[in-house]
C-alpha cells in the first residue's frame, strides 16, 4: 500500500509501523512518517502486559526486543522500590515472578505479590512498575552501503542513510527491470523456436531425398541448396536434433504464438503487470 502510494498509484498515504511482536507503538503516525521519508525516529513502544487482578498477578509477553529481560525485572524493582509506601516489598521477598515461557507460546512471565498485608495496594504499585518498566524507546538509523561499484578497495566503501520509501523503492525497480528482462529472454526465445520450427517445417519434406551414407556435410549442402536457408542454420538443427529425428517433431506453432502474444502483452504493459506480480510474489513470501 506504501509503495501504490510512492508510485503515485493511490492518494491514500499509507504509514508503515515497525513489526515489534507482543509490543505496543506509542509514537504518533505523525512521527512515524520520520522513519519512512528520512531514515530515522525514534519509536516508543510498550512491552504487552496482562493484569489479572483477581489473583493479584500479572502475565508479561513482550518487551523491548533490544532489551534483556535481567534489564526489565530489575528496572521493575528500581521504579518499585522508590515508593514511599510499599517500596520495601520490592528490597525483599514481596515480589515473585515464575517463567511461563514455551514454544508453542511463547514469552510468558508471571509477577505477582507474595503474601502482604496490604495486598491490593502493593499490586497496583507493582502494575504501575510493570508498566513504566516496560516503556521504552527503539531508535533506528538506516544506513545502507552507497554505490560500492565505484569503490576500488573496502577502504573506501561509503555508506549513507536511506529510508523505508528509498528502499521500497528501489526494491520495486529491480524487480521490474528484473520481471522485464525475464519477459525479453522469452520472448526471444519463442522467436527462435518458431522460427526453428519454420526452418524443420521447410527441411521435412526433402530427407526422404538424402543419402544418410554421404557425410553430414554433403547432406546439410543439400539440404541447404534445396530450401534457401543457410547451412549454418541446418548444421545447427541437425547438431541438435539429428536428420532422422527431424522427421517425427512437431511443427506446429499456435501454442508458440500464444505464449508469444502473452510475454509481448506482459512487455507491452509492463508497469500494471508489474504491479501484479509483485504483489503476488510478496504474497506467497509470506505464505
Amino acid at each position: 500500500k506504501r509503495l501504490l502510494f510512492l508510485l503515485n498509484k493511490t492518494d491514500k498515504n499509507t504509514t508503515i509501523k515497525p513489526d515489534i511482536p507482543n509490543c505496543e507503538i506509542l509514537t504518533p503516525i505523525k512521527d512515524l512518517k520520520d522513519l519512512l521519508v528520512n531514515g530515522e525516529c525514534s519509536v516508543q513502544v510498550k512491552g504487552k502486559y496482562v493484569p489479572d487482578e483477581k489473583n493479584n498477578q500479572i502475565y508479561i509477553y513482550g518487551w523491548n526486543p533490544r532489551a534483556k529481560f535481567e534489564s526489565i525485572y530489575n528496572s521493575i524493582i528500581n521504579i518499585g522500590s522508590k515508593d514511599k509506601n510499599f517500596g520495601h516489598i520490592f528490597d525483599g521477598e514481596g515480589i515473585g515472578y515464575i517463567d511461563e515461557s514455551n514454544l508453542k507460546d511463547g514469552t510468558k512471565i508471571r509477577f505477582e505479590v507474595l503474601k502482604q498485608r496490604n495486598v491490593k495496594e502493593s499490586y497496583n504499585v507493582l502494575l504501575d512498575a510493570i508498566d513504566k518498566a516496560l516503556t521504552s524507546n527503539i531508535r533506528y538509523s538506516m544506513y545502507v552501503v552507497d554505490d560500492c561499484k565505484k569503490a576500488t578497495s573496502t577502504d573506501e566503501i561509503k555508506f549513507k542513510l536511506s529510508s523505508v520509501d528509498e528502499m521500497l523503492l528501489i526494491c520495486y525497480n529491480h524487480y521490474k527491470d528484473t520481471y522485464k528482462k525475464y519477459c525479453e529472454d522469452n520472448i526471444v526465445r519463442l522467436m527462435k523456436r518458431i522460427e526453428e520450427n519454420i526452418n524443420i517445417e521447410k527441411i521435412k519434406p526433402h530427407i526422404s531425398n538424402l543419402n544418410l551414407k554421404d557425410s553430414i556435410e554433403k547432406n546439410i549442402k543439400q539440404l541447404s541448396d534445396l530450401t534457401k536457408i543457410s547451412e549454418e542454420i541446418i548444421y545447427e538443427i541437425v547438431e541438435k536434433y539429428n536428420i532422422k529425428k527431424l522427421l517425427t517433431i512437431n511443427t506446429d506453432r499456435s501454442e508458440l504464438k500464444e505464449k508469444l502474444s502473452v510475454f509481448k502483452d506482459k512487455l507491452n504493459n509492463l508497469e500494471a503487470n508489474v504491479l501484479i506480480e509483485y504483489k503476488n510474489s510478496i504474497t506467497k513470501e509470506k505464505e
